[in-house]
């Protein structure tokens, strides 16, 4: 399904020309994501581009897209461009519920003035949360309102000041960019911190650039959640079990760290994980109330994968210049690793299917 504002790109490269042409499009600023594959059409690193991921943030990126560019003679490139206007503007019903923006005159600094967020669960079927952010500190937790989303935004640059636009059952919050104050977020981030609603079910997108994140998912019916991570580091924990099915974790990522733990109360059906020059580690704690098909294909990265003993788990990997280690807790079945539980033919069963190039996966048990 094509994302509107969105146009796809492709590219046939060689190695000698990979990184040369990667930045050419990098430099040209409206560059969503970019997907390298191998000449069988495997991907090899995905790297999301949102605000804020530039300079020194980009070098792990390129160090291992250097690396990529020696295995092989041809690469297709697929790189997903904006077009158009953008996001648009903020329709007045979303702007009545942001309070506390203030305008400064041209080159003043910007008072300390806090964004507060109020928004209320829409009538329209079909709910979807979407959060970009670039450089910004975000937290979001359980909240005890009936609103859907309430917060605070704390920008005391005023480089970024937020935007929240809403058509339907879609909210997107955002953030804006004032170039002549950008040199102020050296001082200080700005800070996002939410609360959501567990009224009815909903969609909850994350995109970041070069950002701190923490979600504590716990109890909110996420029906299907999806992160495209620049830089950075996001922690996201599930803990309390999910009451609303899970269709979909989605992530992708670039130079960063992610940590997903409790996943088992994430109540998920499938978790599917892209990324290059990273390192992830992945806690399936909780209560696993069905099967879980989990997809991990990741390069130069590392990846740890935790699962509770008493869990029934079934790994498949392939590593490509890279090493698979598995604990006490695995044993070698059908060629895999297999925990006792899986074994013993328990059930439900996460299955994961993990491909490794240029990195380590990591098998334990806790």
């Amino acid at each position: 399904m094509s994302t509107p504002g969105v146009r796809t790109e492709e590219y046939k490269l060689s190695g000698d020309t990979l990184v040369a042409k990667l930045q050419e499009l990098v430099h040209e600023g409206n560059i969503r994501r970019i997907v390298i594959k191998n000449e069988e059409g495997r991907p090899l690193l995905e790297i999301p581009l949102t605000l804020g991921v530039v300079g020194a943030a980009l070098l792990p990126v390129w160090a291992a897209i250097g690396a990529i560019a020696t295995m092989a003679v041809n690469y297709t490139v697929v790189v997903e461009k904006v077009v158009g206007q953008g996001a648009g503007s903020t329709p007045e019903s979303a702007q009545a519920r942001v309070e506390g923006t203030m305008e400064q005159p041209a080159g003043t600094v910007p008072l300390a003035a806090v964004t507060r967020i109020d928004i209320p669960f829409p009538e329209a079927a079909g709910r979807h949360l979407w959060l970009a952010v670039g450089a910004c500190k975000l937290r979001i937790i359980s909240g005890v309102s009936g609103a859907w989303v309430t917060g605070t935004y704390d920008d005391p640059s005023g480089a970024l000041p937020l935007q929240i636009s809403q058509e339907a059952g879609t909210v997107k919050i955002t953030q804006r960019q004032n170039i002549s104050d950008m040199l102020r977020l050296f001082n200080r981030a700005p800070t996002l911190d939410l609360a959501l609603g567990s009224a009815g079910p909903y969609s909850l997108t994350l995109e970041t650039g070069a950002s701190e994140c923490y979600l504590d998912l716990g109890g909110l019916p996420v029906d299907r959640l999806t992160l495209r991570q620049g830089a950075g580091k996001v922690d996201i924990t599930f803990s309390s079990p999910n009451p609303q099915e899970m269709s979909t974790l989605d992530v992708s990522s670039g130079a960063s760290g992610i940590e997903l733990r409790n996943l088992a109360n994430a109540n998920l059906a499938s978790l599917k994980l892209e990324g290059g020059a990273a390192s992830y580690r992945l806690d399936f704690a909780g209560t696993l109330r069905r099967d879980a098909q989990v997809q991990i294909t990741t390069g130069v990265s590392s990846v740890d994968l935790l699962i509770p003993s008493a869990t029934a788990a079934k790994v498949s990997s392939e590593a490509t210049m890279g090493s698979v280690n598995a604990g006490d807790g695995f044993t070698r079945t059908q060629g895999g690793y297999w925990t006792r539980a899986a074994v013993e033919g328990q059930t439900p069963v996460i299955n994961v299917r993990a491909s490794v190039t240029l990195g380590s996966l990591q098998l334990r048990t806790m």
